[in-house]
């Protein structure tokens, strides 16, 4: 799923300061921002310590001010110094002045996603920060910011997904998955099994999102009886949400099973992309079906799916196994197994799923 970029920023707070002359990013700035002019000639690293003699409330003006001046979430990227020396500044900060900024209307977002980043490192009351989930004048992309920078437990996560609605939840649910997969995934088997017309496509999106996951990270092949498989085609058919849509079929296309894998690679209406990603998805499956005993069926479909998008990997295993053909008792002749391996060899990619 796309993320609203500001979520990024502060994955570039992280990295150390390097030498990049400020000029580089206050060339794509208007003149009038007088922030930028006095400061286009320094690298990051000057900046960084010229503003870290200001004051806390000096920077938080600042940085205010600036953000407004301008458009677009990339030009953002030019805050990362005072965001720095801001978040540097931590312990001049109290609890309750955080809370009041991040409901005040005329703070900016990247500066309220740095007042996150403070709160947490100060280790202040996180159920204030999560009680801000109910405001509803807090803006989204706070929520975001809330829900993906705090340290938060299973029991707080799950909490979070089951109150509420917002792609908030979703961030919710992957954090889940990191901790529990398995709770992360029967939490969701309920959601998609008792869903409502109420049902949000965020809840029912992340639910898709933790059952393809608990079979991918636990290399699970489920069972072509499995209730699951027809809820996910389902939602997937009758969804009008193209993002829902798409992880269903993403979800579908973890489950370790071929059956299910070629139902995806025949659908008319799954588009090419999806597909691929499908395909990359099961090289492992497709390779291990290869490696040990292939039919005529699986052949036609590995010849589907390498048409579809040629995978090195899997041409190397056809080679490497080519002289089994004969015990395998494939009508396929050898020449046919060799022109797929020819066409794999001239136009595939490398499998970028492969598990070494």
């Amino acid at each position: 799923m796309k993320r609203n970029y500001i979520l990024s920023i502060f994955l570039c707070i992280t990295i150390i300061l390097i030498n990049i002359p400020y000029s580089v990013y206050a060339s794509i700035y208007e003149d009038s921002n007088r922030y930028i002019n006095e400061c286009s000639n320094m690298t990051e690293k000057e900046l960084y310590n010229l503003k870290i003699k200001d004051s806390k409330d000096e920077l938080l003006r600042e940085i205010n001010q600036i953000e407004k001046e301008l458009d677009s979430n990339k030009e953002k990227t030019i805050l990362i110094p005072y965001v720095t020396a801001l978040i540097d500044k931590e312990s001049d900060f109290t609890s309750s002045e955080i809370i009041d900024m991040l409901k005040d209307d005329s703070i900016e977002e990247v500066l309220k996603s740095a007042l996150v980043k403070i709160y947490i490192n100060n280790n202040f009351d996180i159920n204030e920060l999560i009680e801000l989930l109910h405001n509803e004048n807090i803006s989204l992309n706070t929520k975001n910011h809330i829900v993906s920078l705090a340290d938060l437990t299973l029991m707080q996560l799950s909490d979070i997904y089951c109150k509420f609605d917002g792609s908030f939840i979703v961030i919710a649910m992957k954090k889940m998955i990191t901790l529990d997969n398995l709770y992360a995934y029967t939490l969701s088997k309920d959601i998609i099994f008792n869903r409502t017309r109420e049902t949000s496509d965020d809840k029912l999106l992340s639910s898709c999102i933790a059952i393809g996951e608990y079979y991918n990270i636990n290399n699970i092949s489920i069972k072509n009886d499995d209730p699951i498989l027809n809820e996910l085609k389902e939602l997937y058919l009758l969804s009008k949400n193209e993002l829902l849509r798409d992880q269903a079929i993403y979800a579908l296309g973890k489950m370790n099973n071929l059956d299910v894998f070629e139902n995806i690679l025949d659908n008319n209406t799954i588009d090419k992309e999806l597909k691929i990603t499908t395909i990359e998805n099961n090289v492992d499956l497709i390779i291990n079906k290869i490696n040990k005993n292939y039919s005529n069926n699986d052949f036609i479909l590995i010849n589907k799916a390498m048409r579809i998008h040629p995978i090195l990997d899997v041409g190397e295993a056809l080679e490497k196994n080519i002289l089994k053909i004969n015990t395998y008792n494939l009508s396929q002749t050898e020449n046919e197994v060799l022109e797929l391996i020819d066409f794999i060899e001239q136009n595939g990619v490398k499998g970028v799923n492969i598990n070494e």
